[in-house]
């Protein structure tokens, strides 16, 4: 177990590195689990009889704006469903909306399965509320709405967002949905196509992603993945941290993977 500092304060212990640490290993999820080396890999792991596993893909948010020739992520998306309807089996791929100028850092991500048989693509929005006005949850689904569901509607396909029992996403503070999109793609490659159960409270939702967590950390290169991205998000974040009263030499001994594993629901809100 991490060794932490703590300080008394009214009679109570209380870590001074905990919060620093819980912040940092849940951002280094976030990340891992944003990647398309580490999603193709727990695909791989808990569906490994996947068709057209070599060819997932996870398209991030980034363009590149500092020098020609310039990254068209539209482009490159359109490229790639070109080349998957092609094929005669079911796709899984993956892409986040795109960032709109080179200071637009926001992600949001959607997981699609594209059912060549039956030309029909299932879309997973973690924060879609089919129940809202707008059409939609707390995030627009643009490169949904604005790239995949265009191109797949031209070539004769019909689209359909995944249904939840309750949106997974209901608060900016969850920022999680590198996490969730990946869960409820898991589910429905499990299950089939169905009505995604997901609960109604924060809490309860934070449970079911921390058991979600522990499962793939049953992987030995996510666990890998995870203590080594952590490390090196503290060695460069270092003086912040510092700043902030943490102890890096302590914290940087943590082993990230444990310490998720031995986090709370309460840690994620």
């Amino acid at each position: 177990m991490v060794q932490t500092r703590s300080m008394t304060v009214e009679g109570k212990k209380v870590s001074v590195d905990k919060p620093i640490i819980t912040s940092w290993v849940l951002h280094s999820v976030k990340q891992i689990l944003g990647t398309g080396f580490i999603r193709n890999l727990i695909v791989k792991t808990f569906q490994p009889d996947i068709k057209n596993a070599k060819i997932m893909r996870t398209f991030d948010a980034f363009q590149q704006y500092e020098t020609a020739p310039f990254d068209d992520k539209q482009q490159k998306i359109v490229t790639y469903c070109e080349k998957i309807i092609k094929l005669t089996k079911r796709v899984v791929f993956t892409a986040t909306n795109i960032q709109q100028n080179s200071s637009d850092f926001e992600t949001h991500y959607q997981s699609y399965i594209v059912d060549n048989k039956n030309k029909m693509v299932h879309i997973i929005d973690p924060a879609m509320n089919t129940s809202a006005k707008k059409g939609y949850g707390i995030y627009k689904p643009m490169v949904s709405t604005d790239i995949v569901i265009p191109f797949f509607t031209e070539n004769g396909y019909n689209s359909n967002f995944v249904s939840m029992t309750n949106p997974a996403q209901t608060n900016k503070k969850d920022v999680f949905c590198q996490s969730w999109s990946l869960y409820i793609l898991l589910e429905l490659l499990e299950n089939g196509i169905h009505t995604v159960d997901i609960p109604l409270t924060q809490l309860d939702k934070y449970e079911l992603l921390l058991d979600f967590y522990k499962q793939v950390l049953t992987i030995s290169d996510v666990v890998d993945e995870l203590n080594n991205v952590f490390v090196n998000c503290i060695e460069e974040n270092k003086w912040d941290i510092e700043e902030n009263g943490g102890n890096v030499r302590n914290i940087i001994g943590t082993n990230a993977s444990e310490f998720l594993c031995n986090m709370k629901a309460e840690d994620l809100l």
